[in-house]
């Protein structure tokens, strides 16, 4: 029997994107998402994936439940890259925040992909904090899209950035957020063509694309740098030069299971009989001081970030905070 004295509120991205925003306690909040997973403090089912054979278009279905969260939640969210040039938004999806005790269906957000584009870019910006040198004041993003520009604007809440450089393989949207993060955030950002000169350049190098092939490389690194890769989520996907992964002193996950199966983990591993044994710690584990994180000005720290169920239920649970203050 219906329960007559519950009922469920839905949300549209209008809403949602008036009420939720991207600044520094969400980055923080995030971090609960990566310890409840690395301790073991939450139930996290392996990702269902989608793939469309026409158009490599992917949807996944991810969720998480704890008992130490009043709510879990479904999120489906899709990919599809050829959208643009049909006028249509690359990313889509929604999300179901569902009771942790009864399983009743507290909330639907029809955010078309909003919720998640926050909780990556809050991901990005916890971890630089945790990984980046302090003084890291020089960044490289490799793509152009809208979790680029989330992510420049992230790492200005955790670091004194004086610098953004911009590389898309669309040079003119690559322009484009150039000159829109720089008016925005008052800093100097450009386009780049030169993208070794630019990585090599900078303290934070973070990817965000769909790319199926390598577009970062080993040997454009130096000492002292991060680099967060973000764009990997499934088994196809590969921005990072397996190479990265034998060359940096040390080597995140969100998840290690997940990235052996869909992260730039997946695409290394098949090299360790010859390079060695890539030894990845999670990044909660580095929350909980389970194991270090930068301990030096010199390390090369790599993050392997796909995206866990935990993420989403806190973002979801944030969501509806934020909802209930209006």
């Amino acid at each position: 029997m219906k329960n007559k004295n519950r009922s469920i509120a839905i949300i549209e991205e209008p809403m949602l994107r008036e009420s939720v925003k991207l600044n520094k306690a969400l980055v923080f909040e995030m971090q609960k998402a990566f310890t409840l997973y690395s301790s073991g403090r939450a139930d996290v089912p392996p990702i269902m994936q989608i793939l469309s054979r026409t158009n490599g278009g992917q949807t996944c279905v991810k969720s998480a439940i704890s008992t130490e969260l009043p709510g879990y939640a479904i999120k489906i969210s899709s990919n599809f890259p050829g959208n643009p040039a049909m006028g249509v938004p690359v990313g889509n999806g929604l999300m179901t925040l569902f009771d942790t005790v009864t399983g009743e269906v507290d909330s639907i957000f029809l955010d078309n992909g909003y919720l998640t584009q926050l909780r990556t870019a809050a991901a990005g910006g916890l971890v630089a904090d945790l990984l980046a040198r302090k003084n890291a004041v020089n960044v490289c993003i490799l793509g152009a899209g809208r979790q680029a520009q989330l992510q420049a604007e992230v790492l200005m809440l955790v670091r004194d950035i004086e610098h953004i450089s911009i590389w898309g393989r669309d040079v003119d949207k690559a322009t484009r957020l150039a000159e829109t993060l720089q008016s925005e955030l008052n800093i100097e950002c450009q386009a780049v063509s030169d993208l070794p000169a630019a990585v090599s350049r900078a303290d934070i190098v973070v990817t965000t694309t769909t790319s199926d092939r390598p577009i970062l490389m080993k040997d454009w690194l130096r000492p002292g740098q991060h680099i967060t890769a973000m764009g990997s989520d499934s088994p196809s996907k590969n921005e990072v030069d397996p190479g990265v992964a034998f060359l940096v002193d040390k080597y995140f996950c969100d998840s290690i299971s997940q990235c052996e199966l869909l992260g730039e983990l997946h695409h290394a591993k098949t090299y360790e009989s010859e390079c060695g044994a890539i030894q990845p710690e999670e990044l909660g584990n580095v929350i909980l001081n389970k194991c270090p994180g930068r301990t030096t000005e010199e390390e090369i720290t790599f993050m392997d970030l796909t995206g866990i169920g935990t993420q989403d239920a806190l973002i979801a649970l944030c969501a509806k905070e934020k909802l209930k203050r209006l």
